[in-house]
């Protein structure tokens, strides 16, 4: 079904009289996406962990692809609607290719149209008096057993309740389209590509340190948002070991350390810092960030989620620091650039294998603008700017049927959805 379609659907539902409440985000608790850490998600540092100097050269993979996902919300009178574009950079010898799903121009610069079952957007009716009259009633939870996580809400949009947390909504739009363009993505590399994720390879959100006590409880709120989180992480790990099996070297890469406390959490440290404090900590006390300044590395850690009770074992996860300085003579630890590299069990546990990752991954940052990875930097410009036209389209497309809050109004007007900031 194309986008065209998904915005009629959305228009047959605003063309009913205004509600007496208009809709507007629904709140979840925190934990349900910070990081969680304790008895079912560890971090741990292993043996061999230091702060080292890394020196790049050229990258040691030939086909480099990357993965982003990029989401918004727009708030109208008759409910919200959540959305989301997913793109693969795809890198052979020099050329770039970029595909988007949707598939939107001139975002996706292939005849090929990825083939993803995942829906576009859900929709989250307003508040009504009568729960019977709430059209968007949203369809069965997701199953962490045995289905495959593209099999549920599969549908022209998704459709959620009043009272779903709004930006749980949105998490599951884009991570869904994240998987699916992992999996396609990954069929179609060769042996010896590199799939760069932007983000985690899978996330570890503080709602699992709640799964005994929910897990028990009859149904719940909390334990839909808790199986959505499971299915979405399963089947994340699922298809990166599928993709690893077939000789295809998967990494996240994570970029906004200001939230994140995985080394936090290994260290033991101060719960309010954060991992990119931390590590402008350690570089600064360390004889490697000596001047001249060169590419460092801080690592391993190890982060396991135990999911032994549900009997679906233990995932597990390594991650590496990458501390690149903008010039080697800069004068302070805060103007390096830092971000994480997660890699898979099999390719952290293959010396060969992981020596290739990580010097591809130094190799591709440190000639890169921005100094993040040049795959994941320019699949994050497409996808931002193709979501802020995504965004935007659907605004005009429905605006004239149902009120915009003033925060939407504002963010059309003043950042075009962000497509300025693209």
């Amino acid at each position: 079904m194309s986008v065209e379609d998904i915005i009629r659907s959305l228009v047959d539902v605003m063309r009913r009289p205004h509600p007496a409440r208009p809709a507007g985000p629904v709140e979840g608790p925190d934990w349900l996406f910070e990081e969680g850490f304790g008895r079912i998600v560890v971090s741990r540092k292993l043996e061999g962990f230091s702060l080292s100097r890394a020196e790049p050269g050229p990258r040691m993979h030939r086909e480099i692809a990357g993965v982003d996902g990029s989401s918004r919300v727009l708030y109208f009178a008759h409910g919200n609607v959540a959305l989301a574009v997913t793109t693969l950079l795809y890198g052979s010898g020099g050329a770039h290719i970029y595909y988007t799903y949707p598939p939107l121009r001139p975002f996706n610069t292939s005849r090929e149209r990825p083939a993803l079952g995942a829906a576009v957007l859900a929709f989250q009716p307003a508040p009504v008096d009568a729960p019977e009259t709430v059209s968007g009633v949203r369809l069965r939870p997701p199953s962490y057993r045995g289905a495959r996580v593209g099999e549920f809400l599969r549908e022209a949009f998704y459709r959620y309740d009043a009272e779903y947390s709004t930006k749980m909504m949105e998490n599951e739009v884009r991570v869904l389209q994240e998987n699916e363009m992992i999996g396609w993505a990954s069929s179609r590399l060769g042996t010896g590509s590199l799939l760069m994720v932007d983000g985690p390879l899978f996330n570890t959100p503080g709602i699992f340190e709640r799964m005994r006590e929910l897990l028990g409880e009859k149904p719940s709120r909390l334990k839909v948002y808790l199986e959505s989180w499971l299915t979405l992480v399963v089947e994340r790990a699922r298809l990166v070991e599928d993709a690893v099996r077939r000789g295809v070297d998967v990494v996240g890469v994570v970029k906004r350390l200001h939230a994140s406390r995985v080394l936090v959490a290994a260290q033991g440290s101060i719960p309010a810092m954060n991992d990119l404090s931390l590590v402008q900590q350690m570089v600064g006390g360390s004889s490697a960030g000596a001047k001249p300044y060169a590419p460092m590395l801080l690592g391993p850690l190890e982060t396991v989620i135990d999911l032994e009770a549900l009997g679906l074992g233990r995932l597990a996860k390594y991650s590496y620091y990458v501390v690149l300085p903008r010039h080697p003579l800069t004068s302070r630890v805060g103007e390096f650039r830092v971000f994480r590299v997660e890699l898979p069990g099999p390719i952290f546990r293959d010396d060969e294998r992981k020596a290739r990752v990580l010097h591809t991954v130094l190799s591709e940052a440190s000639r890169s603008p921005d100094h993040y990875p040049r795959p994941i930097s320019a699949a994050d410009r497409v996808c931002r700017s193709a979501a802020a036209s995504l965004a935007a389209h659907v605004y005009m497309s429905l605006s004239g049927y149902s009120i915009p809050s003033y925060d939407t109004l504002r963010d059309a007007g003043e950042r075009g959805f962000g497509f300025r900031e693209a």
